[in-house]
């Protein structure tokens, strides 16, 4: 089909009396007589322009960008449904699709940078630099909370369990909310960099060298995971924490101390998301990785993408991940 498409193409600055003689059977291979046969050659059809656009340049790779009209870093990404999907990022930046498609710009009234959002029934909340803590209500509304009297921090990352519970983890400890208003800070001391559970009453806390679990009860020191950027309790017995230099470390949940290994390649991973042990993870130089058994991983082919890739969210039948210079990848 390529000579097909060779001469398609020069037809369109050619003398179409050139075909009157072109004895196909005698001239050319026969499958390239057929392939001419059958690419139509009609000058009204290739009148039509092709548009560049609509075509997927990354075919073939399980992963396809979207368009975020947006050029700064895009840190985190969390949704309601397979198509109702928030991202947060630098400057104040937040992007809605109601597709899962197309985005659209949200003013939240902050400029400083934002570093997570998380979705539930009934609420959303996002954090970042500055002291920033926001509740959203239906996509339309955000706002700080009304009574927080905690010292001036960045929150580096958020958990909404349901309307009024949120716990967020900052570079002052962890903070959490009982009634969507009133926050407070039940272990202080070291950075936590990421936060996840699956209900008030089971929820992961790390940072560089700590890491906490929370019964309900109270909130209990485990032993250190190592070095990691992202935590994800995928059920009540599977807990995956990734880091730099391709730290994985994992948890059977309750509370259990963390086993470390090393993923291949060694990648700096910075985000991770999953359901039961399909979990995916996602780092620097467009590196995605993949395990349907929460033991063999593999990588995935996003299509060339270079960039660092931050967050990853998804559902049983959708998956986005977010990074650097405003890029939006979604799962084929």
């Amino acid at each position: 089909m390529r000579l097909a498409l060779a001469v398609v193409l020069l037809a369109g600055c050619h003398d179409w009396s050139v075909f009157d003689h072109l004895d196909l059977g005698a001239s050319v291979d026969a499958s390239v007589a057929a392939d001419l046969a059958m690419a139509d050659l009609a000058a009204d059809d290739l009148a039509a322009p092709i548009d560049l656009a609509s075509l997927d340049l990354t075919e073939g790779a399980d992963w396809r960008p979207l368009v975020s009209n947006v050029s700064v870093n895009l840190r985190s990404v969390w949704g309601f449904d397979d198509n109702d999907v928030w991202i947060v990022g630098d400057a104040g930046t937040v992007l809605h699709s109601t597709d899962g498609v197309t985005w659209a710009k949200v003013n939240v009234g902050v400029t400083v940078d934002l570093y997570a959002v998380s979705c539930t029934v009934g609420a959303m909340w996002i954090v970042g630099d500055g002291n920033t803590i926001l509740r959203g209500t239906g996509g339309t509304s955000f706002a700080p909370p009304t009574n927080n009297s905690l010292p001036s921090t960045t929150y580096n990352d958020v958990i909404a369990f349901d309307s009024t519970h949120a716990c967020a983890g900052g570079d002052q400890g962890i903070h959490c909310t009982s009634n969507g208003a009133d926050w407070s800070r039940p272990v202080g001391g070291a950075a936590i960099l990421t936060i996840h559970g699956t209900s008030p009453t089971d929820d992961w806390a790390l940072g560089n060298g700590t890491a906490n679990y929370h019964n309900g009860t109270q909130w209990i020191n485990l032993p250190s995971a190592g070095n990691v950027e992202a935590v994800w309790e995928t059920d009540a017995s599977h807990v995956f924490a990734v880091g730099p230099s391709g730290n994985l470390a994992t948890s059977t949940g309750g509370g259990n101390a963390f086993t470390q290994t090393t993923l291949p390649g060694m990648h700096n991973l910075h985000g991770v998301f999953g359901i039961g042990t399909n979990v995916h993870a996602v780092g620097d130089a467009g590196y995605v990785i993949h395990t349907t058994d929460g033991v063999m991983w593999s990588s995935e082919d996003i299509g060339g993408i270079a960039v660092r890739l931050r967050g990853i969210w998804g559902t049983a039948t959708a998956l986005y991940a977010v990074g650097d210079g405003g890029t939006i990848l979604k799962h084929k």
